[in-house]
């Protein structure tokens, strides 16, 4: 806060976390492993007793770059620094550098298979510069980095950057990346030293300055001297050893001159752990690049390129390495290309595919095997009241959830008769683990089965045909029969090619699904222990987990106990899938095992149960069924009403129920075999219709990608190049939602019953949205193979020839370019929608924003069709940098178009949906970004843990209880296999869609006043008003006579609306009435996500991260209209289930609902009317307040000074 002008005020909560935990640093006597010398790219020093191998470390440059033999040689320059305590720390590095305002420090360190990777880059590289190593706790000063890198000593001089490892032929080439390539500490702070020896390998790439004489604890203040050459800036020589990476960040942070980049090493991979950001790199700062050893000890890198270059390439060519992100390049122009890129991603050593390991299809043939043994199981929980105790001053706890009882239901293919096992009990999760533990043995009796086939009936089948892949089997391939080894009599199910048939087993996993794990996970994951064996988890956060999974072994054999949400497959509420399926009692085969058919009928529907009088285990004695109120539902704050409170009394009834604890016994049951019953109905379905088995995945993202390989059965090749990955990454800009009118009302025939055309003026509101248009884009051409970079006279001709391009070209382009957003433009794209969203910050913002600004682009990268669009819309291409050729075609079409097909031969509407949902889902699935994904550790031993927190990679940890501990890491290295450029592309073509019928359709039909009142991604408000304001009904009724040409949907409409017509139901691309049969009235818009529509039969509200009971019961119309024109902040309370520490509560948190504050846009004075960011209407505006400002001041100092002067009496003074 400093110069902020803030004050605090309070502190409202506080939290500290605190671990057992040792400071990584540098310090111990240590001997250079023989790999690390031949490297040649550190300077060594005699070894020493005492703790000061960072001072050494640091003075051993001022010996003319020589190994010193004595530390009495570098003692005079001892004044040079001004040092921090010993021994030093990566924690320390932040206070050397600020004690040494001209010295920056880079550690690098190696990992366990010997490859370097920078454990501390400075965030500002200084005039004495110095890269140290930090290798077996033990600093060496980095005489040449790019020699660390390298397997051999290369014959051409190396120019490494030192953050990313990328090394260069010529120093102009780092200098351009060096401006790019930024990065920020990886890892927790505050890791401690611990004795090892630099491995072999490492010594070997000559690229560490190793004194032979490294005193311990100051192996930091070593490297740095080492690498400033003895200039070292006083906050550098200042920091007390032990240094650490905490140390080193908050010099980097401060810092105007040194920057440190600091790196370690994980099984001789070297890893970037600090990195300095790109906006603190100059020509002016001195930038040192130091490695820091397992045990912490802190060596200057003297050659980033050799220390890196083992684990990035065997190739002998000269290569160039980024030293933010590891990767290398064998050109000038890659690696200047890479600086643009690498800067906006993650700070770990990353990866893509090699060019021989780049086709990307459908492999995984064993997810055609059905999954023989599943489970389903739900579990109850008491309410117990507790204290309104509070997490913060706007969130009370008031009742705490403890498991009470569970069902659990296995669906196995061998045995239909099985039935729901049921527990009630206080200790319900331990039986529920004993119960799994047996079901887990089963499994494992079954998969270690094996049964012979018939060999009579081979000749049944075809053997030219591999039944597996479904393509011929050519001599010289062998055919084998393939069979079902723990089937009765061996099934045969067909020949097969060798590989195909190794490949082709029975799933080692058994699956246990919840609906909604969320919830139930955080009841099972501290008792996960009661089965032994280790524990993988894929978290989205410390409070929710996507899955995780028990690896239990018997015997030998190991199967995975893989727990799922079943929400992630079939994203609806248990009520909604069930009353999907339509009644079919057929659907039903495991509610009717104990539901008799009679009475199937009451369980398709919500059931009733009054969860908050559970409170405690004497309820579920209770033989009388509670009063009507005390089935209120807390947590929507609704009665239960008389039409339920009579179901419940007719199920206790008819179910001969004798208790409470009988009432919850049948009410999770039903829960149990309602849910099996959904979800095998979706895993036949989908089975039957694309050939795999749902149960194979975790989501059905997940699933539909892989069906959607299958299905095609295309070659999609990922991309070998870094720059291309990263280039087709940063262009993802998501899907624009504005408010860009805060008030409209319509007046017109339709909503005014008293609407005189020749006295009033006509205005307009109307809502659209696109039909599926993911889907219609998925339709389209998309790049597929044959990724090259594009020469300048491709780009010449792009340039040339943007708006002849054919959208259906066989040769598609990406492209990166400076764009000029004319002021010409500014009024009509304004009016209706910039044609180029860009990710910002926005002022008084912490975080960027997706906006729709006028501001001219730079290194802007787009596809050619939104190129097309921009050009042919107005916007003009000042530069094109650099550009992509590839090759696309319609590939997804035909899956597409297959689920298009099968949702309307669809026989129920649980079918319908699953069919939807494949293709909405197969979008978010092509946005896959690995860079995301968490490291997320489950531990019980507190040896282990101990381990991981000494970790340069440790984030921070939770204590379940003293003997389980959950540890979240970040990950140093990411592995791009993922071909992201289709998820970039549909989302740029999916944009030109919307421009398309603003621009072509909407500014040509509706006038020339229309404005866009509010955009959502696929949804678009507009207004228009004028005495000559066209009918938008009579614009549709004659779009409808183009029959499928048109550009809407009117089947929405009623029959005997005069704008219905059947013809383009549901296509994908058309435009539907939001609001079909119920014009819109008014509207009011506080922000995105907030905003509130009154139709002429009611008011359709939305509030983001508000109830929907809060929405809908407690926040009116009105209240909109006073947050807009009032400029009231409006507050609600509202009751939610949350969690802390896995311990799962109910809770009324009070939250601001309605605020009319918004950054996105520039809000007009009067509050209305807004501008895009960038508008010249904006900079006038402010500069015409600016200059009124100053000439009232003026006017009133001139009127003051005349009034003194004139000694005119107070009063009237007063008055003026």
């Amino acid at each position: 806060m400093r110069n902020s002008q803030w004050r605090l005020l309070r502190i409202s909560a506080l939290e500290l976390r605190v671990y057992s935990y040792v400071p990584l640093g540098g310090g111990a006597n240590y001997v250079i492993p023989a790999f690390i010398k031949k490297k040649r790219g550190i300077i060594s020093f005699v070894t020493s007793k005492d703790d000061l191998c960072f001072k050494w470390a640091m003075l051993v440059k001022f010996n003319d770059g020589k190994a010193i033999k004595s530390v009495k040689t570098i003692i005079p320059f001892l004044k040079e620094y001004q040092w921090v305590s010993f021994p030093v720390t990566i924690d320390s590095l932040d206070l050397f550098e600020s004690k040494n305002p001209n010295t920056s420090v880079n550690v690098y360190s190696y990992d366990s298979q010997l490859t370097l990777y920078p454990l501390r880059i400075s965030k500002q590289k200084r005039s004495d510069h110095n890269n140290l190593l930090l290798y077996e706790n033990h600093y060496y000063y980095i005489k040449n980095l790019s020699s660390l890198v390298s397997t051999r000593l290369d014959k051409e001089k190396k120019n490494t950057c030192e953050k990313c490892l990328l090394s260069f032929r010529v120093k102009k080439d780092l200098t351009n990346h060096e401006y790019s390539c930024s990065g920020r500490i990886v890892r927790g702070k505050n890791v401690t030293c611990r004795s090892e020896k630099l491995p072999t390998e490492l010594l070997r790439r000559n690229a560490l300055f190793v004194p032979e004489n490294l005193v311990p604890d100051i192996s930091f203040s070593v490297a740095v001297h080492s690498a400033l050459n003895g200039a070292v800036p006083e906050e550098l020589s200042e920091m007390e050893p032990p240094v650490t990476v905490n140390d080193i960040d908050n010099f980097n942070r401060e810092s105007t001159d040194v920057l440190i980049n600091l790196y370690t090493s994980t099984n001789q991979k070297i890893y970037p752990l600090v990195v300095t950001k790109n906006s603190k790199i100059s020509s002016k700062n001195r930038m040192i690049n130091l490695y820091m050893s397992q045990s912490k000890t802190y060596y200057h890198i003297t050659s980033l390129s050799r220390l890196v270059r083992a684990q990035v390439t065997r190739n002998e060519h000269s290569i160039a390495i980024c030293h933010r992100c590891l990767n290398h390049f064998y050109s000038e122009e890659a690696l200047c290309r890479h600086m643009d890129l690498c800067g906006p991603n993650p700070e770990a050593r990353v990866r893509v595919p090699s060019r021989e390991n780049c086709k990307l299809n459908f492999k995984k043939f064993k997810y055609k095997i059905r999954v023989k043994i599943v489970i389903y199981a739900d579990f109850e929980t008491i309410l117990k009241p507790i204290d309104r105790s509070t997490l913060n001053g706007n969130t009370k706890f008031y009742q705490r959830h403890e498991p009470n009882s569970f069902c659990m239901l296995v669906v196995n293919d061998f045995d239909r008769s099985t039935l729901p096992r049921l527990y009630r009990g206080p200790d319900a999760v331990k039986v529920f683990f004993e119960y799994l533990r047996e079901e887990a043995d089963k499994v494992i009796d079954y998969m270690t089965r094996y049964t012979p086939y018939d060999k009579s009936k081979v000749s049944e089948f075809d053997p030219t045909m591999c039944h597996i892949c479904e393509r011929a089997i050519v001599p010289p391939q062998k055919a084998v029969v393939d069979h079902f080894h723990q089937g009765d009599g061996g099934p045969i199910r067909g020949y097969a090619h060798v590989l195909c048939n190794l490949e082709y087993t029975e799933p080692d996993y058994l699956n246990i699904y919840f609906h909604n794990l969320v919830y139930d996970g955080k009841l099972l994951i501290p008792y996960l222990n009661e089965i032994p064996g280790r524990i993988h988890v894929i978290a989205k956060s410390d409070e929710e987990y996507m899955t995780f999974t028990k690896y239990y072994t018997k015997g030998g054999f190991t199967v995975k106990l893989r727990f799922i949400d079943s929400f992630k497959i079939l994203p609806s509420s248990l009520e909604t899938l069930v009353a999907r399926l339509g009644g079919r009692k057929e659907l039903f085969v495991q509610t009717r095992k104990v539901i008799p058919d009679h009475l199937m009928h009451l369980t398709m529907r919500k059931q009733v149960f009054p969860y908050s009088y559970i409170t405690d285990w004497e309820k579920f004695n209770e033989t009388q069924l509670p009063d009507r109120s005390e089935f209120f539902n807390d947590l929507t704050k609704e009665p239960c009403s008389v039409e339920n409170y009579n179901f419940v009394k007719e199920c206790w009834e008819k179910f001969n129920l004798k208790s409470l604890g009988a009432l919850n016994d049948h009410y999770l049951t039903l829960d149990c075999t309602l849910l099996a019953d959904c979800m095998e109905h979706y895993r036949n379905s989908a089975h039957l219709s694309h050939g795999l088995d749902v149960a194979h995945f975790i989501s059905t993202p997940g699933f539909t990608w892989n069906a959607a390989l299958y299905h095609t059965r295309k070659e999609i090749e990922l991309l070998t190049d870094i720059n291309m990955y990263y280039a087709f990454k940063n262009s993802i800009r998501g899907g624009l939602v504005v408010c860009k009118k805060r008030y409209a009302r319509a007046n017109n025939k339709y909503v005014n019953p008293n609407f005189d055309p020749n006295i009033d003026v006509p205005s307009y509101l109307f809502m659209v949205d696109f039909n599926n248009l993911y889907g219609k884009v998925m339709c389209d051409y998309l790049p597929l193979h044959s990724f090259r970079w594009m020469n300048d006279s491709e780009l010449q001709f792009v340039r040339q020839n943007i708006l002849s391009i054919s959208n259906e070209s066989s040769e598609g382009y990406f492209l990166v370019c400076d764009l000029s957003y004319g002021r010409e433009l500014h009024d009509l794209h304004s009016r209706l929608l910039p044609v180029l969203t860009e990710n910002i910050t926005p002022g008084n913002s912490e975080y960027a924003k997706l906006t729709a600004n006028l501001y001219d682009k730079e290194k802007y990268g787009l596809h050619y069709r939104s190129l097309k669009m921009a050009v042919s819309l107005g916007v003009k291409i000042k530069k094109i940098h650099y550009g992509i050729k590839f090759h696309q075609e319609p590939w997804l079409a035909s899956y597409i178009n297959k689920n298009t097909a099968l949702r309307q031969q669809a026989t129920d509407k649980c079918q319908q949906q699953i069919y939807k949902d494949l293709n909405n889902m197969l979008y978010g699935r092509t946005l896959l970004d690995k860079s995301k994904h968490k490291n997320v550790l489950m531990i019980s031993k507190k040896r282990l843990f101990l381990k991981h927190v000494s970790d340069p990679y440790f984030e921070r940890a939770s204590f379940i209880d003293p003997q389980f501990m959950i540890v979240h890491k970040r990950k140093k290295q990411i592995y791009f296999d993922f071909p992201i450029y289709v998820g970039a592309s549909i989302l740029d073509i999916s944009k030109t869609y919307i421009l398309d019928y603003l621009y072509n359709h909407v500014a040509t039909h509706f006038g020339d006043n229309v404005t866009t009142v509010y955009s959502d991604t696929d949804c678009l408000a507009l207004y228009w008003k004028g005495q000559d304001a066209p009918d938008p009904y009579e614009i549709i009724r004659k779009e409808n006579l183009k029959g499928a040409d048109s550009w809407y949907d009117c089947s929405g409409y009623a029959t005997d609306h005069p704008c219905y017509s059947p013809i383009n139901h549901k296509v994908p691309g058309k435009m539907s009435d939001e609001n079909c049969n119920d014009p819109m009235v008014e509207f009011v818009g506080l922000r995105s996500k907030m905003y509130s529509i009154r139709t002429l039969l009611g008011d359709k509200k939305k509030c983001k991260g508000i109830k929907r009971y809060v929405v809908e019961k407690e926040i009116t119309h009105e209240d909109y209209l006073r947050a807009l024109f009032l400029n009231e902040r409006h507050v609600h309370s509202q009751n939610v289930i949350m969690s802390k520490k896995l311990r799962i509560y109910s809770a009324s948190v009070r939250k601001t609902s309605l605020d009319s504050y918004d950054n996105k846009v520039h809000v007009w004075p009067n509050n209305i009317d807004t501008f895009p960011l960038g508008h010249y209407a904006i900079v006038e505006h402010k500069e015409k307040m600016k200059a009124l400002s100053e000439e009232i001041k003026m006017h009133y100092f001139e009127r003051n000074h005349d009034l003194v002067d004139d000694d005119i009496d107070s009063t009237e003074e007063s008055h003026i």
